[in-house]
């Protein structure tokens, strides 16, 4: 079990490297190491066993929660009242049905 304390989102460049290090079944959210986020870029940071906090810029979207195989997209700043946003085989589609509900400015 790896522990993740931050990860960037850098690029679908970025997101194709992690899916071929991964394989096709791979279901852990890896990310590439941590590195300096700027203002419109998308980080996740762990927040508990199962469970992701997705921000902006210090902003929260929303979290991810990780039931089994599905991620669970909650938008929200608060998780005690998130609604859920989607649920996906994937975690880049979990943190871009959060990213769609909040476009950059």
């Amino acid at each position: 079990m790896t522990v993740d304390t931050g990860h960037v989102r850098r690029s679908s460049q970025a997101t194709a490297v992690k899916r071929a290090r991964q394989g096709p079944t791979a279901r852990r959210a890896d990310a590439p190491p941590e590195q300096p986020a700027t203002a419109s870029e998308i980080t996740w940071t762990r927040v508990g066993r199962d469970r992701y906090r997705v921000t902006r810029a210090d902003d929260t979207l929303g979290f991810i929660d990780v039931e089994g195989g599905v991620y669970v997209a909650l938008a929200g700043s608060r998780y005690d009242r998130a609604i859920e946003a989607s649920q996906t085989l994937s975690f880049d589609d979990a943190v871009n049905a959060l990213e769609d509900r909040h476009p950059a400015r």
